[in-house]
Order: C-alpha cells, then sequence, then structure tokens
C-alpha cells in the first residue's frame, strides 16, 4: 500500500478514535462499528511511527471545538451516536465522506472527509472507454472527444501489451517517455478542455453540475491536517442543508451556511496553469475555482490517465477555519 494510502487510513483512525472519546467525555451515549474498513484504518494507524501518531492525534483534536460548536446533535440526547468508517468506494457512489456519525432513533447523520496534507476532491481517470462527461454532469461526450484522445490512448495499450507478460520490474515505464507532458498530457488535456466548454455551451447548468459532482450528495465538514504547519483545516460544504441543524430546541453555536444559493452558473475561463503543461484551472463565478492536474498513477506505463481535482477558490460563505494545535 502507498505511502500516502497508509496515512490517509491512519488519519481516519485517529479521526474517528478523537471523536468518540470527545463524545463520551461530554456523556454521549456511542460506539465505533468495528467493520473491516474501520479495522484497515487502525492496521494502518499501527504502521505509522509515534510521532506521526501524535501528529495525527493533534490534527484531529483541533478540529473538534469547530464541528462541535455547529452541530449541538453531538452533544445533547441520550440517542446512540454510531460512528462508521466508510469504504472507499462510497466515493464513487456520490458520497466523498469518510467517516458518519449516525443517530437511527432519529434519522440524523453527518459525516467528515479526512484529509492528511492534501486537499485532492476526486482522482477521476480519463482513458478511451470512460465517458468523462456522462459519470460527472450527466452528459455523454461528443464522438469528437474520443476521437481525440484515441491515438494517446491506443499507443498506451499498446506500450502496456508490449511487456505485460514480464515481471512488474520489467515492464514498460513512464520514464521511457522523453516529454510526456508534450507527448500525453498535452492532447489528452487539449480534447478534454474542448469537451468541458463543448458541454457548457450545450447545458448552461454544467458548472453546478460540476460542483455538485466533486463535493458528492452527502454535506459533509472536511478536516485537512497540515502537518508541516502544525494546523487543521475545516471547511463545510452544505450543499444540501444537512449541516447544522438544530437538536430538538438546541441551536448550533456556530450557523454553518447553506451553499445552494452560491452554487456556481458561469465559466469565466478554463485554461492551463501558469507554466504548467498537466494542469488546467478552471475559474466560475461566486468565488468558485478548480485545478485539474493531469499525472499518471502507476509507474509501469498503462492506457489510462488520472485527475488531481482540486478546489482553488471557494465561496465567502463557505466555513473555512484553521486551528493551531496545542503544543
Amino acid at each position: 500500500m502507498a505511502k500516502q494510502t497508509v496515512q490517509g487510513k491512519g488519519f481516519e483512525y485517529a479521526c474517528i478514535t478523537t471523536f468518540y472519546k470527545a463524545l463520551t467525555e461530554l456523556g454521549m451515549k456511542c460506539e465505533i462499528e468495528e467493520s473491516k474498513a474501520y479495522l484497515t484504518a487502525r492496521d494502518n494507524f499501527q504502521k505509522l511511527d509515534s510521532i506521526l501518531q501524535d501528529d495525527m492525534f493533534q490534527a484531529a483534536k483541533a478540529s473538534l471545538t469547530t464541528i462541535l460548536k455547529a452541530e449541538p446533535n453531538l452533544s445533547n440526547g441520550q440517542e446512540l451516536v454510531t460512528l462508521s468508517i466508510l469504504v472507499d468506494k462510497s466515493g464513487g457512489d456520490g458520497d466523498v465522506r469518510d467517516i458518519v456519525f449516525i443517530k437511527g432513533e432519529t434519522d440524523w447523520e453527518i459525516g467528515i472527509s479526512c484529509k492528511h496534507n492534501h486537499h485532492a476532491l476526486k482522482h477521476s481517470r480519463l482513458s478511451n472507454d470512460i465517458d468523462f462527461g456522462l459519470k460527472w454532469l450527466g452528459h455523454p461526450v461528443s464522438n469528437d472527444y474520443f476521437e481525440s484522445i484515441k491515438p494517446v490512448f491506443t499507443r498506451l495499450a499498446t506500450l502496456r501489451d508490449e511487456t505485460k507478460h514480464l515481471d512488474k520490474a520489467e515492464q514498460h515505464k513512464w520514464t521511457m517517455f522523453e516529454n510526456k507532458e508534450v507527448e500525453i498530457y498535452l492532447p489528452v488535456l487539449e480534447a478534454f478542455k474542448f469537451e468541458l466548454l463543448r458541454l457548457y455551451e450545450q447545458d448552461q447548468d454544467v458548472p453546478k453540475l460540476l460542483i455538485e459532482y466533486l463535493l458528492g450528495r452527502k454535506d459533509f465538514y472536511k478536516v485537512i491536517a497540515k502537518d508541516k504547519e502544525r494546523k487543521t483545516i475545516v471547511q463545510a460544504f452544505n450543499l444540501n442543508d444537512a449541516l447544522s441543524t438544530n437538536y430538538q430546541s438546541t441551536r448550533p453555536k456556530t450557523k454553518v451556511k447553506g451553499l445552494s444559493t452560491v452554487l456556481p452558473t458561469r465559466i469565466f475561463s478554463l485554461d492551463y496553469k501558469r507554466g504548467s503543461k498537466n494542469t488546467l484551472e478552471l475559474i466560475m463565478d461566486n468565488g468558485w475555482s478548480i485545478s485539474f492536474r493531469i499525472h499518471n498513477a502507476s509507474s509501469r506505463v498503462e492506457p489510462s490517465l488520472k485527475f488531481d481535482i482540486q478546489l482553488i477558490g471557494i465561496p465567502q460563505s463557505v466555513t473555512n477555519v484553521e486551528e493551531y494545535w496545542e503544543d
């Protein structure tokens, strides 16, 4: 398992145990669902050195105040609160949350997305047989798009097949390309750029649909650990007004604003990041901006590429709190 994956899973464990301890100390009745996903997170946490483990607990602890102030259901009532870690495939189903808190008796739930030293929303793939328009936006891409990317991915498939019968160490690597940005990345990015703008011309709801795809169908808090800066960033993405609800007559101490009225409606520009041949930046209205960095997901040549998709601009109404860790 890759180092980043191990640390990401480890941070999920740090978050769920930190919240469990905090809720218990507040007198709440709660339990952790010891699912396979939870056990995987625990096992990965135990692989980390003690210094990193402590940093993760510090990062998780720094998110408590912001979320507890906004969620009275986490500190009020005698209903059982079940804490669960979701399996990774949930993101592909429109749910980007890693941990959920559920009160089954009242049908209440919230979730958090745990990020360790990165902000990525999605790692979506492009290939000869992936219709990103249909998958992301509900609108199929054109035949022209597939024809544009076909030569690149067909070439990659041919190179992959030439050595796939060999040991992994002997298979074709991406280092065989003298300039993969020009040979591989740019043609695919150009096709993607043209097609996304074409889809926008066809349907003016594309900006809104894109944000809904990236943020998922479930509202959530994003907890981002920044080890070097020793701080935690908490963001609230409340598209469906499911966050920051009352517990009976008890209101949130801090109200998270809804975002349904500030979803983007227009694309201002879609162009390359200055000095880059692998990253597009999408600028939209209401403060939304997205970066699409394309890369190869494996050291071995394969007929697909991945995006690292990040929000680089958000509306002012998005809750964005930075908490420094306790020394």
